[in-house]
């Protein structure tokens, strides 16, 4: 490199003082060295995929901007694609890179293996069967992308999980044998242990068709008596047995066409599918039907020989009756007891009940309760009639009564032997029972003609004084001119007088009464009312013939009268007694059944009616003065 002639020119110039020749100048050099230049290989990774890395680009560090290109090889890793690490080395000769300096340091590929790789066995499917053998061994196997499959065979699957061949899903998944065997194919994969599903295998329902049967028959008004039985299709040989209905057809005997439904629930047969189809019994008309009337009670029991009328053909007209039945009564006829016949059997009831019967009750010791059933209606059987003939015995000393009292009439009034009529039977009630008793014979209702000499005192007096006798508030319309008192006297003297007088009356009646003669009657004893009256108060109230009298806790009637006592009732000397529905003779205590002693009763009661008629006597008397 030397100075131009404007440099030399310029130098000279600068240098006057010195001469300055070209040939004192010399020239020099210019030298480009070689720029350094630094090429590195890219270090890098990725995870397995089966596939190359693809493009690499290596590091350039000192080139100038506008220095020459580059040219450099780096080694090929298009063919390291499992998991590994390999070197990228930098080739630059040079030749081809004259002004350049190089220096090159290598790179590194590393890939790793696949952590994240899902392996699922599928599993499998069968319809049910029932049959072990026939469940499959091998297994659908789901691998992601780049895991090669290996060729399965059983012992590489484990199938404990299935523990049954009943319909359902049962586990299976890769036994250890297969898990070694699918890393070994792989081992650019590292399968951890959830990284391996297990699958289902599933055993489907059986579809199963149960038909119900046909089935043909003659009426006979029987039910269907051969055997039958449904078709099943579908059922595997090794399969559970089947549980099914078939509708009940033992109450289609009638002419006609019935349905026999199959019913199987999905409950009693877990393992199939079932389609049911009904089946059909068809019965068709017989060449006769039967007609039977019976004759029955209420509950159905016969009463009477049923009648049986056979060879009738449909649309044959009928009639029944219903017969007189000793000891029943017909209560209901049946709707249909005239008509036309079907073309089936037909059956027709008349229903009867019990006739009530006559319960006698005789007196005790005289034998055992009797029971005579009312006599049938003989052109009725729905009605019963009254015997005509004694059927209650005579017993002597006794008076057959019914349940009101009333003495029974005499089938014979000239031979009471002959027994009694019965009450008239209840005909509105046929069922309703008669009861029947007896109680001793009643006592004359006429009076005795001689009058007690002297009025017997009672034995046990009053113990406590009455403050005034009650009047009447009706006076009779005569007066009384004086008691008459007995012209005899009783041979006995009471053993006890009276410890207490009666108390004078505390109101006095406002009429006077009329005077009248009483005339003693013969009493009833105590316990017992219906008295014939006599003069004078006591603690009741009577009305007589010629006076009032009252006995504690009794109401009476003088004469031929009527009174109460405690829900016991009496009609003077031949009156009744009814207590809670039983009889008793009217000279019979009701409650001990004693004979009454009328004479001692007379005597006290007539006493006491002179006493009480004195007083009152002497009370007037003090009123008219």
């Amino acid at each position: 490199m030397n100075l131009s002639a404007a440099g030399i020119a310029k130098l000279k110039a600068a240098n006057k003082n010195i001469t300055i020749s070209n040939d004192d100048i010399t020239g020099g050099k210019f030298t480009i060295t070689k720029a350094p230049i630094t090429i590195t290989a890219p270090t890098i990774s990725k995870t397995y995929d089966g596939k190359p890395y693809g493009t690499i680009t290596a590091k350039v560090d000192g080139k100038p901007d506008k220095g020459d290109d580059l040219k450099y090889t780096m080694t090929d890793i298009s063919g390291d694609i499992n998991v590994g690490n390999y070197d990228i080395t930098v080739t630059a000769n040079a030749t081809d890179n004259p002004n350049y300096t190089i220096t090159t340091v290598p790179g590194k590929l590393t890939i790793t293996s696949v952590t994240d790789a899902k392996v699922t066995v599928e599993g499998n499917t069968k319809v049910y069967d029932g049959d072990a053998s026939t469940d499959p061994t091998i297994f659908k196997v789901d691998v992601p992308e780049g895991v090669t499959a290996p060729t399965w065979t059983a012992d590489d699957f484990n199938t404990s999980g299935i523990t049954s061949q009943n319909v359902g899903s049962y586990d299976v998944t890769l036994s250890d044998a297969g898990i070694a065997k699918l890393k070994a194919a792989n081992p650019n994969f590292n399968f951890a242990d959830n990284a391996i599903t297990g699958g289902k295998f599933t055993i489907t329902k059986a579809p199963i068709t149960i038909a119900g049967p046909t089935l043909n028959k003659k009426y006979d008004g029987k039910p269907y008596a051969e055997g039958f039985d449904a078709t099943i299709s579908g059922k595997p040989d090794k399969g559970d047995a089947l549980k099914y209905q078939l509708g009940d057809i033992s109450k289609d005997i009638n002419v006609g066409s019935y349905d026999i439904p199959v019913t199987a629930s999905a409950t009693d047969n877990p393992n199939y599918n079932i389609t049911v189809i009904p089946g059909k019994l068809t019965i068709t008309k017989a060449d006769t039907v039967t007609l039977t009337i019976k004759y029955v009670d209420e509950n159905g029991n016969s009463v009477a020989q049923s009648i049986v009328k056979t060879d009738l053909k449909d649309g044959d007209p009928y009639t029944s009756s219903a017969p007189v039945v000793q000891k029943y009564y017909l209560i209901k006829t049946p709707s249909d007891a005239n008509g036309t016949m079907g073309s089936t059997d037909k059956t027709i009831s008349y229903v009867y009940r019990l006739i009530g019967e006559y319960i006698v009750t005789p007196p005790t010791g005289h034998g055992d309760v009797t029971k005579t059933v009312y006599p049938n209606d003989p052109n009725d059987p729905a009605k019963i009639t009254t015997p005509t003939t004694g059927i209650v015995a005579y017993i002597s000393g006794y008076d057959a009564v019914d349940v009101d009292g009333n003495v029974l009439k005499l089938a014979n009034a000239s031979d009471p032997t002959q027994g009694y009529l019965p009450p008239t039977a209840p005909y509105a009630t046929p069922d309703k029972d008669t009861y029947i008793y007896y109680r001793k014979a009643t006592q004359p209702t006429n009076q005795p003609t001689t009058q007690p000499t002297q009025p017997v005192q009672p034995t046990q007096q009053p113990t406590t004084q009455p403050t005034q006798p009650v009047q009447p508030t009706q006076q009779p319309t005569t007066q009384p001119t004086q008691p008459v008192q007995p012209t005899n006297q009783p041979t006995q003297q009471p053993t006890q007088q009276p410890t207490q007088q009666p108390a004078q009356p505390t109101t006095q009646p406002t009429p006077k009464p009329n005077k009248v003669t009483p005339t003693p009657s013969k009493p009833n004893h105590n316990n017992n009312n219906g008295n014939n009256g006599g003069n004078g108060y006591g603690n009741g109230n009577g009305n007589g013939n010629g006076g009032m009298q009252t006995l504690t806790n009794r109401n009476g009637n003088g004469g031929n009268g009527s009174g109460t006592f405690n829900n016991l009732n009496r009609s003077g000397l031949n009156g009744q007694s009814n207590k809670a529905n039983t009889q008793y003779p009217t000279n019979r205590l009701p409650q001990t059944g004693d004979d009454q002693n009328d004479g001692t009763v007379i005597l006290g009661v007539v006493g006491m009616l002179s006493t009480l008629g004195l007083a009152a006597l002497r009370r007037k008397r003090r009123r008219e003065d």
